[in-house]
């Protein structure tokens, strides 16, 4: 998997194919807490549910399985699965946001060093 601290990707559409698509941009932010990949995601999703309508609820799911992630793990293990299920959402289409990638949350998450500390 790629190291997460060095990414700082931007989305883009382009307005005549409206194809989704990822770029370096100059000065991105890092996506540090829940709050913020919120704000991101919900930019994120307007512009994916106004190219794929059919896929709005599997989207609202998706959010719910990161909030929650968020809860359970510490924050780059979560912004990890995200950033490989995004990617592989775009490498396959047909693929539902709405279905947890069983293989993915293990890779990400099983490592015992992940699990949020109790306060």
């Amino acid at each position: 998997m790629l190291p997460l601290k060095s990414m700082k990707l931007q989305l883009v559409r382009d307005p005549d194919t409206r194809k989704i698509d990822w770029m370096e941009p100059s000065a991105a932010k890092e996506i540090t807490s829940f709050d913020q990949w919120l704000k991101a995601h919900i930019v994120y999703m307007a512009m994916y549910i106004d190219a794929h309508p059919e896929q709005a609820l599997e989207m609202v799911k998706y959010e719910s399985v990161i909030h929650d992630c968020s809860l359970r793990y510490e924050w780059d293990a979560v912004l990890m699965y995200d950033f490989h299920f995004r990617h592989g959402i775009a490498e396959d289409p047909s693929r539902s946001w709405a279905k947890t990638d069983t293989e993915l949350y293990a890779q990400c998450f099983t490592n015992c060093g992940l699990a949020k500390k109790s306060p």
